[in-house]
């Protein structure tokens, strides 16, 4: 799992003193992706996770999330 690094700064006080943010979670659903030609590829996916449950392969693609189709990480 990664942190984005602009999302550490509002945060790092806190993750020091509690292990933790206040903000509330984002969904994690165990995942690797990885965007190359237009598509989301499938690069990992964690065991013991929802995305292992969702039978998520590495090599699958991800078309849509929520019913929207998603061809960038950035929109994910």
């Amino acid at each position: 799992m990664f942190v984005p690094v602009d999302e550490l700064p509002p945060i790092f006080d806190e993750l020091v003193s509690t292990g933790r943010g206040s903000r509330t979670p984002r969904p994690w659903i165990g995942i690797q992706v990885t965007e190359a030609e237009g598509w989301l590829y499938v690069t990992g996916v964690t065991n013991d996770a929802s995305g292992r449950r969702a039978r998520f392969e590495p090599g699958g693609i991800v078309l849509s999330l929520d019913a929207k189709p998603r061809k960038s990480l950035a929109k994910m």
